[in-house]
């Protein structure tokens, strides 16, 4: 799965995250104003000593712009529990990440938002002989909900959800609550910035395992979520309440490719101001 964000997609986040503009931009990384323009459009590619520049600038890390700039990262997954299925489903003109869980010796299973295809999410939990025990939301944007009502009417699940973004019927969580569901621990995580209630839910299992960490739109491989609330919220909480997990921690984001808190730690180029 390609990286959810080209170069544009990160600077242009930076940008609105601080609220510099592409003159602002160009005056502190010594481009034009057109440059900067055409950057976020996708038509210029900075050398690499301006893509220093521009990392300076916003707070970005350059050596990682270069490396998403060039193409050339791609995270490793293959740590990723065998009861793990990632559903990756169209909206509009992108993709949205939706995961089912569940333990190696019970048939209750946890889905992690809904995406868009209930079909896709049917079929998979009859394939492997599962019942939806729980529904746990991230966030309530459209994309992530998209069938949330199929889900609920179909499965009965109990809905876990963020006060701040409630659902009708749901269990309202907050930072340090745990769910026992079988033989998976979930500890809730308040991740909020990109949306008012946004939630990172840490699944383990094991002491042998790497921890999951279901981010939503947190953190993406390569990038993180827009900040439609706060790009200080969620860039404090990025650093606080997943980059602190353990460095093998599986991160299972809302859009993109799974990757590892140690992976986007080292190439990710908001990582400087989360770490």
């Amino acid at each position: 799965m390609a990286l959810e964000d080209a170069l544009g997609d990160v600077v242009g986040k930076a940008m609105r995250g601080q609220k510099v503009s592409a003159a602002d931009l160009a005056a502190r990384a010594g481009l034009t104003t057109e440059q900067v323009e055409q950057l976020l459009d996708y038509a210029f590619a900075p050398d690499e000593e301006a893509l220093g520049r521009i990392g300076r600038a916003l707070g970005l890390r350059g050596e990682n712009l270069v490396k998403i700039a060039r193409d050339i990262y791609s995270p490793d997954s293959s740590a990723l529990w065998p009861t793990v299925r990632v559903i990756s489903s169209p909206y509009t003109d992108f993709y949205v990440n939706a995961f089912l869980v569940w333990g190696p010796s019970s048939e209750k299973a946890v889905l992690f938002d809904t995406g868009t295809d209930f079909g896709a999410i049917q079929q998979l939990v009859d394939a492997n002989k599962l019942t939806v025990d729980t529904l746990a939301l991230t966030h309530t944007h459209g994309d992530h909900v998209a069938v949330l009502d199929d889900v609920v009417s179909h499965y009965h699940p109990t809905i876990l959800a963020s006060p701040k973004e409630p659902v009708p019927g749901a269990q309202l969580v907050k930072d340090g609550d745990s769910v026992q569901i079988g033989s998976l621990s979930i500890i809730v995580r308040e991740t909020e910035g990109h949306s008012p209630g946004g939630l990172t839910f840490v699944v383990n299992r094991s002491d042998t395992e790497p921890a999951l960490a279901v981010v939503g739109d947190a953190i993406f491989a390569g990038s993180a979520g827009g900040a439609a609330v706060s790009y200080e919220d969620l860039h404090r909480n990025i650093r606080t309440k997943i980059l602190s997990l353990p460095d093998d921690t599986l991160i299972l984001p809302g859009h993109g490719p799974v990757t590892t808190v140690g992976q986007e730690k080292e190439n990710n180029p908001f990582a400087p101001a989360m770490a």
